[in-house]
Formats: C-alpha cells, sequence, structure tokens
C-alpha cells in the first residue's frame, strides 16, 4: 500500500506529467542490444519527483498516445511491441537506466522500419502522455 505522499505523487502524475528529457543511444553488449535512456519527471506542481525507488515500466509501441489512459494503461496493448518492469531509484527527478536490461529487446525490433513510441509509467500510475518518439539513433543496433 502506497503512503499518502507517494499517492499525492502518483496523482499528480496521473493528470500532467512531463517527461522533460529522454534520450536513446545504442549500446551493445554480449548477450542482447541495450538502448540507455535518461529522463526528468516531473509532478503536476513542476517539481522533481520525490527520491526514492519505483517500479518503472517502459513500453515500445507502433503508435503514439496524447490522452491519459488510467492505470494499467493498456488501452492500445495491441501496438506495442515490447515491455519491461525495472526497479528504478529515482534522485531528484532524474531516471537512468538502460531499455532491455531486463526484458531483451525483440529481434524484429529494427528502428529503421517504422516509427515507434516510448511509454512510461511509474509504478500505479497511468501511462505518461503522450508518448516519446524514438529517434534514429537506436537504428545503429542493427548495424
Amino acid at each position: 500500500m502506497l503512503s499518502a505522499s507517494v499517492g499525492l505523487v502518483f496523482f499528480g502524475l496521473a493528470f500532467l506529467t512531463n517527461f522533460v528529457s529522454a534520450q536513446a543511444q545504442t549500446k551493445v553488449n554480449q548477450t542482447n542490444a541495450q538502448i540507455p535512456i535518461s529522463a526528468y519527471v516531473l509532478n503536476r506542481d513542476k517539481t522533481a519527483l520525490a527520491n526514492g525507488d519505483y517500479d518503472v515500466r517502459f513500453a515500445i509501441y507502433t503508435t503514439d498516445r496524447q490522452n491519459f489512459d488510467p492505470y494499467p494503461s493498456n488501452s492500445d496493448k495491441a501496438s506495442q511491441v515490447w515491455s519491461e518492469t525495472q526497479k528504478i531509484s529515482i534522485t531528484n527527478g532524474l531516471i537512468s537506466t538502460y531499455l532491455g536490461s531486463t526484458t531483451p529487446l525483440p529481434v524484429s525490433l529494427t528502428f529503421s522500419n517504422g516509427d515507434y513510441y516510448l511509454g512510461v509509467m511509474i509504478g500505479n500510475d497511468g501511462e505518461m502522455a503522450p508518448r516519446k518518439k524514438i529517434g534514429s539513433v537506436p537504428a545503429a543496433i542493427n548495424s
């Protein structure tokens, strides 16, 4: 069960969350391809998310979502091509991790064959909207 202060943080995220900065680059290790990602997550009042460990679900979709979809945020699951949940320590609103570190990215995911969008969901809050379009840099994963 969430404490009252964490519940308020998620409430704020549910209605207005800014996924201000996300960058993807490519890193290939010996076992699977991974994409490093960094993001700054703000609450509704535009303050950094409280420090702590959070379950964060990352998902890659073939469609964007502009409108908020309440938890569990799976109304368009058919367009989801990959997802994983990681326990992430968020400090001063910053997330830094590698996509594909717990659930390998599918070999069929070729960033040169279409548009992909990253969805992020923290705890039991709905997925942040809009999703962030993944740029061309991860296409190097296929080279």
